[in-house]
């Protein structure tokens, strides 16, 4: 049971972008709004890097077609609709959970972020975070703190590799206690400290009896280049599964009472770049109403005044009647230099 949690959205991983060139991600990963001009400067970037001269396989021309259509793709899915989430809904609701465009979405955009991230730098704010908050040891984290995030990324995992080398997506996960709505693990999530994904990852995956194993592209490319890797584990394979889910696609009930356990005794609430959609508010309340015991939220985003209209669109009767009367106070930080963090920790 954790008395600060923190809950992650997109805007956290947006990192830096060049002041002259707005569309030139310095570090991080691009919003959804900048998916179709990044998918665009990934495409030029496959197009003419010499993706064999890291690789012990040769990369077919045939499958690097395949590779680009699939990013093309989503790049036409995302500027004919408002939000990835929009085309995933629609698709959802006309074709259902296993439709074969549905399942090509989430490969798709899993595929996009995994490139992204490998070829992009890290959002330095996740470095200084584990900075500020590890002890003396890069197992010695604040007790009493859950990280719950609605990311698909890594960037906790990538981040923390620099304090702890690990270098392998698995001993990250057991690490950082890392639990997700998809997969299976068999450590203890039950620390002090631990970081839930609620909508997966943008991982793949196979599943064994107690746990999955995670295929890693990140430390483990078994001699291929970014590209190969890509290619050969997210789209020639038949036999693994997406880690990455949509909120609306239900969960494990398991999964949503462990989160609850971890957050019932929260009393401080850090909400960094979350916007709250529609599509997550069920969930969302089912987490936030959880957190009887809350007496403080920050809310740090540029748009902070516009996310705590929506995130009391979330709040119980009785957490609405606290802040009325005072006892639940909520926090506005604008600044998004680094990542807040709590007096109270």
């Amino acid at each position: 049971m954790s008395r600060i949690v923190y809950l992650f959205g997109a805007g956290a991983s947006r990192g830096k972008r060049d002041d002259k060139d707005r569309d030139e991600i310095i570090e991080g990963l691009p919003i959804v709004s900048e998916f179709p001009k990044q998918i665009d400067r990934l495409i030029e970037k496959i197009q003419s890097e010499d993706t064999e001269s890291k690789s012990q396989f040769k990369t077919d021309s045939q499958d690097l077609t395949k590779l680009i259509n699939e990013l093309r793709w989503l790049k036409e899915t995302s500027e004919s609709h408002q939000t990835v989430d929009t085309f995933a809904k629609k698709l959802r609701v006309t074709e259902g959970g296993n439709g074969p465009n549905y399942n090509r979405l989430k490969r798709a955009l899993s595929v996009f972020l995994t490139l992204e991230q490998l070829f992009n730098k890290l959002d330095s704010r996740y470095d200084a975070f584990f900075a500020n908050i590890l002890g003396n040891s890069p197992h010695s984290f604040p007790k009493d703190v859950t990280i719950l995030s609605w990311n698909y990324d890594c960037q906790f995992e990538l981040a923390y590799n620099a304090f702890s080398n690990q270098n392998s997506i698995y001993g990250l996960w057991v690490n950082l206690n890392i639990s997700a709505k998809t997969t299976k693990d068999d450590h203890d999530t039950n620390n002090n400290f631990s970081i839930v994904k609620l909508n997966g990852t943008a991982l793949m995956f196979e599943n064994r009896l107690f746990n999955s194993r995670l295929f890693d592209a990140f430390f483990d490319r078994q001699g291929m280049s970014e590209i190969s890797y890509i290619l050969n584990t997210y789209i020639n394979s038949s036999k693994i599964h997406n880690a990455l889910s949509f909120a609306w696609e239900g969960v494990d009930p398991d999964f949503y009472k462990n989160i609850q356990n971890k957050v019932t005794d929260a009393e401080i609430l850090v909400i960094i770049g979350y916007s709250f959609p529609y599509f997550n508010r069920e969930v969302d309340r089912k987490i936030i109403q959880s957190m009887s015991n809350l007496q403080k939220v920050y809310i740090q985003d540029p748009s902070c005044e516009d996310v705590k209209e929506s995130f009391e669109a979330t709040l119980s009767d009785m957490q609405l009647y606290d802040l009325d009367k005072g006892t639940l106070k909520i926090v506005l930080k604008k600044s998004t230099q680094q990542f807040l963090i709590p007096n109270e920790m």
